[in-house]
């Protein structure tokens, strides 16, 4: 009976912190100067508390960029309710798909939060069957400068490639059988839109890799044995 009246009152002081926290926010955050709200995002943040975490995660869908990223590195350090935390930065990731800079902050955070996790999202939205989606997560990587993606981007332009081939091969006339194997196959559905998809990202995989490698090639096959060659030693330029 006691360790559940002390679990409560936990609770309601919880609670109470979290009011207080959130009041304040709101009072701090009718500022029209961008330094001060930012600075009330940052102050809200060091509250560990679910409705402060649903308030960080609103703010990722609107304001100016630099309220975003600093919601971005606000639920970067929450220490519960991670499952739900990492769902805000999934809407926000696909709501900031025109501001490259917002997108790294959140794949950053979500990193902070779980290591590997924003790696993890950025490269599962490199495969989305929308293309919108893929450009930005790849234009993302871009932005993030990191080696590790390098070597990714390389593997996703193989598969687009790889994808495309198989559709082009399939079937009696080669152009996909409605996009199927041949009749009577039980094998992997192929992808109709896979040339399209290739055609479209292609060469801003092309273009991603240039930047982070100062390296210019054209086709999967030379990125991969240009990687293969360098990648242990590489830094970015």
């Amino acid at each position: 009976m006691l360790a559940v009246t002390l679990i409560l009152a936990l609770a309601l002081a919880d609670e109470k912190e979290a009011a207080e926290a959130l009041s304040k926010f709101n009072a701090a955050f009718k500022s029209k100067e961008v330094d001060a709200r930012v600075a009330a995002v940052g102050e809200l943040a060091k509250t560990q508390h679910e409705k402060v975490y649903t308030k960080l995660g609103s703010l990722l869908l609107t304001d100016v960029r630099e309220v975003r990223i600093a919601a971005a590195k606000g639920l970067g350090g929450a220490e519960d309710h991670r499952k739900k935390v990492a769902s805000y930065f999934l809407n926000g990731f696909l709501a900031n798909a025109g501001d490259l800079t917002v997108e790294a902050a959140i794949i950053e955070a979500m990193d902070a939060l779980e290591a590997g996790l924003g790696r993890r999202a950025l490269e599962a939205y490199f495969k989305s069957p929308d293309v919108a989606t893929a450009k930005t997560a790849i234009e993302t990587a871009g932005e993030l400068k990191k080696k590790e993606y390098v070597g990714s981007l390389i593997e996703l332009d193989k598969y687009l490639e790889q994808k495309a081939k198989e559709y082009l091969s399939a079937g009696p006339k080669a152009k996909g059988f409605v996009g199927k194997g041949l009749p009577g196959d039980q094998g992997t559905t192929v992808d109709s839109e896979a040339p399209k998809r290739q055609k479209a990202l292609s060469p801003v995989i092309d273009k991603v890799l240039g930047a982070l490698s100062g390296q210019k090639f054209s086709t999967p096959q030379e990125w991969d044995d240009w990687w293969r060659k360098n990648a242990s030693t590489f830094k970015i330029p």
